[in-house]
């Protein structure tokens, strides 16, 4: 029912017009002849609608804090926030907005929607997150928002200065693959006749080499450069093959720069991979013909820009696990391939710096963290590296055969 009477707020006026048709004004500074500023935008849709859009008009137009007062939770989410670029300074992925407006929609808005953005207590935030389902993702993004609402001046005292403990539901540690068991993925993909196989024994080679799964879906074959360096070592000249990682896919913003200007790097293809990948690109490659009025040099060009690992990531773990099966592999997750190949590299003793660099991490810490998961083999190494520390031999005392000396009893 269209009405003439209008609402009005410290932010603006909003008037229905007629059923679902909204006319808001706000009123900003003054214009160069020294009347009041005021612009007006109709609005299409429900009354939440047109307060939100308020509140994203005097977002625009830099209506001063004195007038934040009246202004939801819920109108800045959707009115300021979305549309506000992340820490980074870029717009923030379809993926972070859908986990935020899935955690908004089901445990932040009922709670804390309705409520002043400028009222809104630690306490009040610490018990949305403690009866959330989610309260670890719910943290986040209460945080996410309340902090850039914060740094756009809406709220005066800086969120989540005091700790809100947010339990983690526990899971069981991802076991990446040892070095026999990976070393037998690339062998049993490798002799392989099957062309389900083949898309996945380049996902196989790139993820062994370091990259992250959204990074390996971003992968072409134009990306792939080859170098020559000279091994001072050797006194030999050494051919190199590595990608340029500079892009990520993921299913919802597609083909997009990577994480962080970090994550650009220049990682060497997996040595025992090379000259099957090309092998892979060979045959993936489509038939290339002088017909239809497409010069070879055109046709060569497209293939060599599209994807090599070209499906989605849903998909992707869909066809790794039937691949593990069909192969008879112990299945891990295809992200899982990094851990892996961090893992390996640590075993090998390589120079943690590289592993760190390699995988585009700023901190050792993430790595170890995160990411190197020492297998039975290595525990085993471990223990047995201790032992003979230790000096244990068999046949000792019945304590494992230490004591004070060193020696065990039979020596003694």
């Amino acid at each position: 029912m269209a009405t003439s009477e209008n609402s009005r707020s410290k932010l603006g006026s909003k008037r229905e017009v007629a059923p679902g048709k909204w006319v808001i004004r706000v009123q900003a500074g003054f214009r160069a002849d020294g009347h009041v500023r005021r612009v007006s935008r109709t609005v299409y849709g429900t009354e939440t609608e047109a307060d939100i859009a308020i509140a994203q008009l005097a977002q625009e137009l830099g209506v001063s804090q004195a007038a934040h007062a009246g202004v939801t939770l819920d109108m800045y989410y959707w009115g300021v926030f979305r549309d506000s670029p992340s820490t980074r300074g870029k717009p923030r992925s379809r993926a972070s907005l859908r986990e935020y407006d899935r955690q908004m929609c089901n445990y932040i808005s009922p709670v804390l929607g309705s409520i002043d953005i400028s009222e809104i207590t630690h306490d009040m935030m610490r018990s949305c997150i403690e009866r959330s389902g989610a309260p670890a993702k719910t943290k986040t993004t209460l945080r996410a928002v309340m902090r850039r609402a914060f740094d756009d001046g809406w709220v005066t005292v800086e969120p989540f200065r005091r700790r809100v403990i947010a339990p983690k539901a526990k899971q069981a540690p991802v076991e990446p693959w040892s070095i026999p068991e990976a070393a037998e993925a690339l062998r049993r993909l490798a002799a392989s006749d099957d062309r389900a196989d083949l898309v996945m024994n380049a996902y196989l080679i790139l993820g062994l080499s370091g990259l992250r799964k959204e990074e390996a879906l971003a992968v072409r074959p134009c990306d792939l450069k080859v170098t020559t360096t000279y091994d001072f070592a050797t006194g030999k000249p050494t051919v190199s093959e590595y990608i340029e990682v500079c892009r990520a896919y993921t299913d919802e913003d597609g083909v997009k720069e990577t994480k962080n200007a970090h994550s650009v790097r220049t990682v060497p293809v997996l040595l025992a991979g090379r000259e099957r990948l090309h092998q892979i690109m060979d045959e993936l490659r489509p038939s290339i013909t002088v017909e239809g009025g497409t010069s070879v040099t055109e046709q060569v060009r497209e293939w060599s820009g599209q994807r090599i690992v070209n499906m989605r990531g849903d998909n992707l773990v869909r066809a790794w696990r039937r691949m593990c099966v069909r192969h008879d592999l112990r299945y891990i997750p295809p992200k899982a391939l990094r851990h892996t190949s961090e893992t390996i590299m640590a075993a090998t003793e390589v120079d943690p710096l590289s592993i760190m660099d390699l995988h585009g991490h700023t901190d050792l810490g993430t790595d170890y963290r995160h990411y190197i998961k020492p297998g039975l083999a290595e525990r085993e190494k471990a223990a047995r590296q201790v032992g003979r520390a230790l000096q244990i031999v068999e046949g000792g005392s019945a304590d494992g055969g230490f004591n004070v000396t060193g020696r065990s009893a039979e020596t003694l």
